[in-house]
């Protein structure tokens, strides 16, 4: 329907490029998309309109990436982009382009990535976009009752700066040696600890 690559296309590609980046030392980047609303299309407009809208945002995936990006039809809404080559600013860019992309009526991209990092590699990449991208269903949906959820065009939600967060903490100790957290919570003069990683084994 879209032309893009499927599940197993992707897992091969994957492969190939974990041991691209291990051989050279490369960076790489998964960025995941769910286009919301397809369900809501295909009751209403019927499954044609539905397979347009695939189509559609198979299309702006395309648009938004490189050429040396490898695009999957991962499964039902849910798109796959492994962006070869590429980390830090470069993969924030390229998920506001695809945020601020223009989507089929009554639709919308949920968007999440994770940077690879050498010592877990791609599918570990894959997996934090994937609970990433979980979240943010969660959150989309968790509203009082008969209120819906919604986000101002362009703002970031609290999966997006935590999702961010984590990739600066886990960089900073992979690249420069460090022992990085942050504190999650104060209680009676008692600092905890959250989301730790260290090169070097440094006591907090």
């Amino acid at each position: 329907m879209t032309t893009l690559p499927g599940r197993r296309g992707w897992d091969a590609a994957l492969l190939a490029e974990e041991q691209r980046c291990t051989r050279l030392g490369l960076p790489a980047a998964i960025v995941l998309v769910e286009l919301d609303g397809l369900d809501a299309v295909n009751a209403a407009r019927g499954r044609p309109a539905g397979d347009e809208a695939l189509r559609d945002t198979a299309l702006v995936l395309r648009a938004c990436s490189a050429d040396s990006d490898l695009i999957a039809r991962l499964g039902g809404n849910t798109f796959g982009v492994l962006l070869a080559d590429t980390e830090g600013s470069d993969v924030r860019a390229f998920v506001e382009r695809l945020r601020a992309a223009p989507v089929a009526p009554g639709t919308r991209l949920v968007v999440s990535h994770a940077v690879r990092m050498p010592a877990d590699g791609l599918h570990q990449a894959w997996a934090e976009a994937d609970a990433s991208l979980q979240r943010a269903k969660v959150s989309r949906t968790a509203a009082p009752p008969g209120v819906p959820a919604q986000r101002a065009p362009g703002a970031r939600g609290r999966d997006e700066d935590e999702a961010q967060m984590l990739w600066l903490l886990r960089t900073a100790a992979d690249r420069l040696d460090m022992t990085v957290a942050y504190v999650a919570e104060i209680r009676d003069g008692v600092q905890t600890y959250d989301h730790v990683w260290s090169s070097v084994p440094v006591p907090i």
